[in-house]
């Protein structure tokens, strides 16, 4: 059996460090691809053609949009070691860089040294207890994304100020999660944002940054992505992903603009 997100990360090798890919429509909100499966695209190349196959730390950079149409990648080795290997990854279309990866790879089955977990997984009610988050976009078809009923008010008009989220987040198809769609998974969910404004106006991701820590059980992750600072309408957003087992397997950061419509700058 084939799934969704593996035919949309499908590369074309070019060279030792050059692909090409189709970007697909799956993963878009509203007619933009989301960042987070752009970076996954970006993973892959990098996973292809460097010496590591895990991404430890990825860092994006978006500079325009990108179309649903081939992209060029280039993969820049910086350095690399016996435990890291340190790269870049631009995504090329039109002539113009739209996006650029700067990337730590290493291998999570051989990692070795301290452990400490301060925190622990968010407290989420069951799965068929929770609200589907389905607002209209492509992205949410192809995942299954369940807000706990304390957060997601605002998908039926009440809002507050608490941004915050939780809830669950699994493939819509039954695939498994794996170390690469944890970089979509960190940017899925709807902006925490939208718990004060509404499914209104846009939230564009200026930069995001996903620290993966281990590879997840199968099953749903339950997840917790924050906002507490919005300064000048650019927010930032702190995220979770816990896996089956109670393990912390990754965390995100990201800044994002959010634009309210009709020249906006507060909410209604």
């Amino acid at each position: 059996m084939t799934f969704r997100f593996d035919d949309d990360l499908a590369l074309e090798r070019l060279d030792a460090h050059a692909f090409r890919a189709s970007i697909s429509q799956n993963w878009n909100i509203g007619d933009i691809p989301n960042g987070g499966y752009l970076m996954a695209v970006a993973a892959q190349a990098l996973s292809q053609a460097l010496p590591h196959p895990d991404p430890f730390s990825i860092t994006a950079h978006f500079f325009r949009p990108v179309a649903c149409r081939e992209v060029d990648i280039r993969v820049t080795p910086l350095k690399s070691g016996k435990k890291l290997t340190y790269a870049d990854a631009t995504l090329h279309q039109d002539g113009q860089d739209c996006l650029r990866v700067t990337a730590a790879f290493g291998d999570l089955d051989r990692r070795d040294g301290l452990d400490h977990i301060a925190g622990s997984p968010p407290r989420v009610p069951r799965l068929e207890d929770c609200v589907h988050a389905d607002i209209g976009f492509r992205i949410f078809k192809n995942l299954d994304i369940r807000l706990a009923p304390e957060t997601a008010a605002w998908l039926h008009g009440q809002y507050d100020d608490t941004c915050e989220l939780t809830g669950w987040v699994s493939f819509a198809d039954y695939r498994e999660p794996d170390v690469l769609s944890l970089t979509l998974f960190a940017d899925a969910f709807p902006p925490p944002v939208l718990r004060q404004i509404g499914p209104v106006g846009w939230v564009p991701t200026i930069e995001m940054t996903t620290h993966i820590r281990q590879r997840p059980a199968p099953g749903p992750l339950r997840c917790r992505f924050v906002t507490r600072f919005i300064s000048g309408g650019y927010a930032e957003e702190d995220g979770e992903i816990w896996d089956a087992e109670d393990q912390l397997v990754a965390r995100s950061r990201q800044l994002a603009l959010v634009r309210l419509p009709n020249g906006r700058n507060k909410p209604a």
